[in-house]
């Protein structure tokens, strides 16, 4: 359903009167997703590797479309991602992000989502420094390390929300 038509939905049913109903169907991300800029996240608290959480995310459809390992393509994006870490995570938990390494070549990365890379990189000093860490994490500050897939961590899934028609930030 386009934006307008779900707009215009939901000020419908508001005016017929049926909030509850109003809340669940209006609503970009449903409980335990939350909203942020056209995409639902999720923290996921029980650790998995790599693979085993990319999976996870795919497995949790939202609106008919399976999520996947978090991309972050911005600074507000790394704001949001990490402020949504430190209200469900303990401190000083690794957690995987949808960041892997496509080759041996130091700094050739790509999103498992499939959007393009953009510019933002958010790299702990010195890092990416090591071609046998093939995924990457974020620290609690929000900076990135490229890091050994087969560790277990847990992980932030993310997927476009209800109103958006794009999957990577207006890539259709």
């Amino acid at each position: 359903m386009g934006s307008l038509k779900m707009i215009a939905a939901c000020v419908l049913v508001a005016a017929l009167g049926s909030q509850v109903f109003a809340v669940i169907a209006c609503t970009p991300c449903r409980p335990p997703w939350v909203n942020f800029r056209s995409h639902c996240y999720l923290v996921w608290s029980e650790p998995k590797t790599f693979d085993e959480a990319e999976a996870h995310c795919q497995g949790l459809t939202v609106h008919g479309r399976p999520s996947h390992l978090a991309s972050i393509r911005s600074q507000e994006e790394q704001d949001f991602v990490s402020d949504l870490i430190a209200a469900t995570v303990d401190q000083g938990q690794f957690i995987w992000f949808g960041y892997r390494r496509v080759d041996n070549t130091p700094r050739a990365f790509a999103w498992v989502d499939g959007c393009r890379l953009g510019d933002y990189t958010n790299w702990e000093r010195g890092e990416p420094n090591d071609t046998n860490e093939k995924c990457s994490i974020l620290y609690d500050t929000g900076k990135w390390n490229d890091f050994f897939c087969s560790r277990n961590c847990v992980f932030v899934c993310k997927t476009p929300d209800r109103m958006s028609q794009t999957n990577c930030d207006g890539q259709k």
